[in-house]
């Protein structure tokens, strides 16, 4: 028997394998030979994918495989290749993507227990009955057979009694690495208290008003999207906390590497999470990173749990982050609708608590580790009022930080969820697959109902967010989505035409040439040289608002101590460049740029809207620190117009008066030009006004948030007409975007 866990991406992910794992060990106890087996595709690689199907199928035929155990499986042709290698393929999801590979799926149905796949094994082996065994499904000719013996559940403890065993050794097919080439984490799942304690009643949600809910197998507590809820099983304290140490020094004794991290299921870990930190720490086990689970009001609940463990982890080793914070949405409206029993305001709230919480224990608390929460923007019912209010709330509180992908979420849909009846109920299910890349495999989720829109013209908003989205830097996704927003309310008006493939495709022509305007290195003497290794980020507080702003929290240092050893790393290849969200106003801002000349760098920059270098003597005395040049940035021609982008009266003038001190002191200075589309006007007039102003060059930078989706061609224009004039008045000018 093989069990077979499928990634949807080469690199990290988070789909434990641990019940895998413990059915192989179980397996094999019963003398049946058995193996778990990763398999690592290559997303958007069809053929490198292939390849990966075709090594298993090679090692399949080799090693006899008889059954295959399997979950999570989108990819057809593995099923057709495991049928044709005589493989019978044993399924454990009862929603799983079975019915297209019938008669040739066995369905036994155990999420957590082995007992009844332990039993089908036996059967198989000894010629038994498979339909006297409990939850076994089989196919015949016209569809699956279910049993009629239901397995009795088993008490809570029931998995905890036994001693944790599983199998530490995996076959490994495709190449597990990261994007940028690194190998992934090693991480394992933590099993213990199932399910999950939030019970608020779909049924008693106006949005599910007269939908028949009550029905076998309807998860009707909980998240409207979720099949857990109201079904929150817990041991004592004590005994769940020495579960999770018993299976870390299993794990910790058992594994050929280290394990970097470890993933609690529970969904109620918050509560004891000071406990747990303790008890690791006191069996003398290996520090690691804990990811434990938690709702938005959860974090507010266990605030002080929160802190303790935070300070208990220190600078010990052992540290913890918030993983798949389920946040979903940032509109009230589809929050209601997806029975989340939260609030947008407590949203805000538990992020601002858990950023002072990090800020305080960066090395205990580390809120960035993955940025891995939980969203579904786009749902049957999803409105433009849906995407402006999350796209606000995200601009407002920098949620990127902590959801790579946001921005194409996507709600996917099974018989056993409240949502998929209120769908059926108003005609939004169709009987088309879902799309390939949008549901399961994009994912590594089982194959779900597909679904239409009830306001076509978001339908048009996300075809145009996925077209794009690689196009543009992953920090700009948000402001993509509300840039395709402000489209599509002037495109689809009660009278609009209908949305077509051609308008599409010419979308996305007319955005690929405005990117061909795009330089890969701003002009000689900018900051955006080989920006990576020599860029020290500085702070999290700014003084102004700007409307454009990209910037989120993560990467950002506000402790002089935690900062000191970049800016010395930087040093050694001799050119330093301060940024961040206002790098002047970071404390010791001055030390640091001595520290940086002491240290050897001959190059040392700062990227700042220099509202503090107005001042007379400011800047001469970053010039007499060691500071060599200087990025200005700046988005109108006339402070009035400058003061309404930055959204902070006053700013346009003292960012002019720095101009004049940058001059006065000798410190050679680039005008970094963020375009704005109130200001598309007048970029031809931009170049001899930075020439006016003392700037050596200019960089122009394109943000995704500000571009104008029916007027690509304008812009176009417009920038080409800035380079024009800069030539005319000889300032040299780079353009790059989003």
């Amino acid at each position: 028997m093989a069990a077979l866990v499928l990634h949807a991406q080469q690199g990290d992910d988070f789909f434990g394998d641990t019940s895998e794992a413990r059915v192989v060990a179980a397996v094999r106890a019963h003398g049946i030979a058995a193996d778990l087996v990763h398999l690592y595709y290559p997303r958007g690689d069809e053929d490198g994918c292939a390849a990966v199907d075709a090594d298993l199928l090679r090692w399949v035929a080799d090693q006899r495989v008889e059954v295959a155990l399997v979950g999570q499986v989108w990819r057809e042709t593995l099923l057709e290749g495991l049928h044709a290698a005589g493989c019978l393929v044993i399924g454990t999801d009862p929603n799983g993507q079975w019915q297209a590979a019938r008669p040739n799926v066995l369905l036994a149905h155990f999420p957590r227990h082995r007992a009844p796949l332990l039993g089908v094994l036996r059967a198989l082996r000894d010629g038994g009955a498979l339909l006297e065994l409990p939850n076994v499904a089989v196919a015949d000719a016209t569809g699956y057979v279910a049993s009629r013996v239901a397995a009795a559940p088993d008490p809570a403890d029931a998995e905890l009694a036994e001693p944790f065993a599983a199998c530490a050794d995996a076959m490994v097919f495709g190449q597990p690495r990261n994007r940028d080439g690194s190998a992934p984490l090693l991480r394992k799942t933590l099993d213990t208290n199932v399910g999950c304690p939030f019970a608020d009643d779909a049924a008693r949600n106006p949005a599910f008003a007269g939908l028949d809910l009550d029905q076998p197998g309807l998860a009707r507590k909980g998240c409207a999207f979720c099949p857990m809820g109201g079904d929150y099983r817990a041991l004592p304290v004590a005994q769940t906390v020495a579960a999770h140490v018993e299976q870390l020094r299993y794990w910790q004794d058992h594994l050929a590497e280290p394990l970097d991290e470890a993933v609690l299921r529970d969904q109620s870990a918050l509560r004891y999470l000071p406990q747990l930190v303790q008890a690791c720490q006191s069996a003398g086990l290996r520090p690691l990173g804990l990811l434990v689970p938690g709702r938005g009001d959860a974090i507010l609940r266990f605030g002080p749990q929160l802190r303790q463990a935070a300070a208990l982890c220190g600078d010990s080793g052992w540290w913890f982050t918030i993983h798949l914070v389920g946040f979903e949405s940032f509109s009230q409206a589809q929050l209601d609708l997806y029975n989340k029993g939260v609030t947008v305001e407590a949203y805000a709230e538990a992020l601002r608590q858990m950023r002072a919480l990090h800020r305080e224990f960066p090395l205990g608390f580390r809120l960035y580790a993955h940025g891995a929460s939980s969203f579904i923007l786009f749902n049957p019912w999803t409105t433009l009022d849906d995407l402006d209010a999350t796209a606000q709330f995200c601009d407002e509180h920098a949620v990127g930080d902590l959801a790579h992908g946001l921005t194409l979420s996507r709600l996917r849909l099974y018989p056993n969820l409240p949502l998929y009846w209120k769908a059926r109920a108003e005609g939004l299910l169709v009987a088309d697959a879902p799309a390939a890349d949008r549901g399961a495999a994009f994912a590594g989720y089982s194959a779900e109902a597909a679904w239409r829109y009830l306001h076509p013209e978001i339908a048009a908003v996300e075809s145009v967010q996925r077209a794009l989205a690689d196009r543009v830097q992953p920090n700009e996704g948000v402001g993509l989505l509300r840039a395709v927003v402000r489209w599509a309310r002037g495109r689809f008006g009660p009278d609009a035409a209908p949305w077509t493939d051609a308008e599409a495709a010419a979308l996305v022509a007319d955005w690929s040439a405005l990117q061909a305007l795009w330089r890969s290195a701003a002009p000689t003497g900018t900051h955006r040289e080989d920006r990576r290794a020599r860029t020290v980020v500085a702070g999290r507080t700014c003084n102004n608002r700007c409307r454009t702003c990209t910037a989120g929290h993560a990467e950002y240092e506000d402790r002089p101590d935690h900062l000191r050893p970049g800016v010395q790393a930087a040093a050694q290849t001799g050119h330093v460049v301060f940024s961040g969200r206002e790098p002047t106003l970071f404390p010791q801002f001055l030390a640091h740029v001595r520290g940086a000349a002491k240290a050897g760098a001959t190059r040392i920059e700062a990227l700042t809207n220099a509202r503090a270098l107005s001042s007379t003597g400011a800047a001469a005395r970053l010039r007499a620190a060691g500071l060599t040049e200087l990025g200005v940035k700046r988005h109108r021609l006339t402070d009035r117009d400058e003061d309404d982008i930055t959204r902070s009266p006053g700013s346009g003038v003292q960012n002019r008066e720095a101009m004049m001190q940058l001059r006065a002191a000798g410190v050679p200075w680039t005008l970094h030009w963020i375009v704005v589309r109130e200001g598309l006007g007048e970029l031809r007039e931009v170049p001899a006004w930075a020439r006016a102003h003392g700037a050596r060059a200019i960089a122009v930078r394109v943000l995704a948030g500000e571009v104008e989706l029916g007027n690509l061609a304008g812009w176009r224009q417009a920038i080409e007409g800035l380079g024009a004039a800069a030539q005319a008045v000889g300032i040299a000018v780079g353009v790059e975007g989003g």
